[in-house]
């Protein structure tokens, strides 16, 4: 059959019971996969928006997805930073075995569509 996202690629981090907050990431970081790309999309704000864009496109033939993020301090001696992102939307399914380690990169799969 076809393939289905390790589960092992989210993260939930347990918090005390006052808190509400839960830590989630989407995708494979320091990973980066090839594919023949759908459309791209600049600024988005992180890899798990990137997934959901894909998502969105899905029925346009988003199967995967790869996302770039990358800060500088644009020569500013603050500490202030800026960040450069881009969301690839890809029409191949995600594939482990195509993927390889690269820093600032993360890549993931849409996941489940019912």
């Amino acid at each position: 059959g076809d393939w289905v996202e390790d589960r092992s690629m989210y993260t939930l981090t347990h918090r005390p019971a006052d808190t509400s907050c839960v830590a989630l990431t989407c995708g494979q970081a320091d990973t980066v996969v090839e594919g023949t790309v759908l459309a791209y999309f600049d600024n988005v704000p992180s890899d798990c928006h990137c997934k959901q864009v894909c998502l969105y496109h899905f029925d346009e033939g988003c199967r995967s997805w790869r996302y770039w993020r990358e800060g500088d301090w644009n020569y500013d001696l603050t500490t202030n930073t800026h960040d450069h992102t881009r969301c690839y939307l890809l029409t191949d399914t995600y594939d482990p075995a195509r993927a390889r380690p690269a820093q600032n990169w993360t890549s993931g799969h849409v996941d489940t569509i019912l």
